[in-house]
């Protein structure tokens, strides 16, 4: 069974990756963090979750968010690029849903296509 952790998981992103992973039998999500919406049930901020997750939001500082295989984190640009570093020693990994740092490796390019758009 694959540990989960979720950071940010009130977008769209996020719900989507909720949905996705909700009904696999090999993954056990264990947290799932929105500062906003911290204590606040899945099930009653997302109706269509209802019956396939039992978790409310947490704080993204959670012990619990270590402990998991991999966490994905489903946040604005650059996010994960100043947390993922003092993760924690999260087991798997980190994976963030966002083009600027999953294409780390075209940094000029983007960088280059949005230099002197206002």
């Amino acid at each position: 069974m694959i540990k989960v952790g979720i950071v940010g998981a009130t977008g769209y992103t996020g719900v989507e990756l909720l949905r996705l992973l909700a009904p696999r039998k090999d993954v056990s999500i264990k947290v799932i963090t929105s500062r906003e919406m911290q204590g606040t049930s899945v099930a009653d901020l997302f109706p269509n979750l209802r019956g396939h997750i039992d978790l409310a939001f947490s704080a993204p500082d959670t012990e619990e968010l270590f402990s998991c295989d991999v966490v994905f984190y489903a946040t604005p640009h650059a996010v994960a690029m100043k947390t993922v570093p003092g993760s924690g020693g999260v087991s798997a990994g980190a994976n963030q849903l966002e083009g600027r740092y999953a294409l780390s490796w075209a940094q000029n390019i983007w960088d280059d296509m949005l230099e002197g758009v206002a």
